[in-house]
């Protein structure tokens, strides 16, 4: 059972936050993905990997199994990027990258080679997937 554990500030933008909350209760009941995970939402336009490098997204999948992986994101440039693209492909591709991550995530619990192409693949199939199921609801 996949058991995503989201993590909000106040400050956080609830309409987001909800989104974000939906598409998750949805991949949950897909079965996808196994275990437990950390997600972390700040509002800073960035986060830092274990470099110190600015990152749009951080996943830390730690040697010791039996800790539980996380996954940060920053919500900081999300009104430009609604300003740039709209608000529903904004929101489309914070969710994408979010799934991009979580097929890292499966990567790391089979101890294999983290495949960006192959796990970005896959999250856009599944953001479409998503996008015709919430069509569906209306």
């Amino acid at each position: 059972m996949f058991e995503p554990k989201l993590w909000t500030k106040p400050t956080n933008t609830k309409w987001l936050v909800k989104e974000i909350s939906q598409y998750l209760d949805w991949i949950i009941k897909k079965g996808i993905f196994d275990g437990e995970i950390n997600i972390f939402l700040t509002n800073a336009k960035f986060v830092y990997d274990l470099s110190a490098r600015k990152r749009e997204g951080n996943f830390f999948g730690p040697f010791d199994k039996s800790i539980i992986s996380s996954l940060y994101f920053p919500l900081g440039d999300i009104f430009r990027t609604i300003s740039r693209r709209g608000k529903e492909n904004a929101v489309c591709d914070w969710l994408q990258y979010l799934t991009l991550f979580l097929y890292d995530y499966v990567d790391w619990q089979e101890d294999r080679e983290f495949n960006s192409g192959l796990n970005n693949d896959l999250a856009d199939k599944m953001i479409y997937e998503y996008i015709d199921f919430k069509k569906n609801q209306l």
